[in-house]
């Protein structure tokens, strides 16, 4: 059964996955004083790369989003794919600031904020599209 409501978790979830990428860098970058993406004497925010990260976080949002949906609509078992693939893409995610010159505090909180922003995307849109396809199974029993 194809979600009839899918759609509707899109913008929550990619503003709440931009809010999170934004939190996790302030966090680090404030509270623990970790020059995450940018130099510590960019300030709290940082630079650019900040905002390409919250960017990113809701571009990626959206791509599970309709990965969620093409997998409903292809899959015998989408959600057990859709796990699979969000763990993989978030452990590389996580590994990537490994491989950088950054030092390893800022490493560490870099690959912490992918893994919040990794595990939220997939619970959230994971989620919303099995109640959306738990609605769409009673309507059609009871229709």
């Amino acid at each position: 059964m194809i979600p009839e409501s899918c759609g509707r978790a899109e913008w929550p979830v990619r503003a709440v996955a931009a809010l999170a990428a934004l939190a996790g860098v302030l966090v680090a970058r404030w509270l623990f004083g970790l020059p995450v993406l940018a130099p510590a004497s960019d300030g709290t925010y940082g630079d650019v790369r900040t905002t390409a990260l919250v960017l990113v976080a809701a571009a990626s949002a959206l791509v599970a989003t309709g990965l969620v949906h093409l997998l409903m609509m292809s899959t015998p078992r989408p959600f057990l794919f859709f796990g699979w693939i969000v763990v993989l893409v978030t452990t590389l995610a996580v590994v990537y600031p490994f491989s950088t010159t950054a030092p390893l505090g800022a490493k560490v909180a870099t690959a912490a904020v992918a893994l919040g922003i990794g595990a939220m995307i997939g619970t959230l849109v994971g989620g919303a599209a099995a109640r959306s396809t738990a609605r769409a199974t009673r309507r059609a029993e009871i229709g």
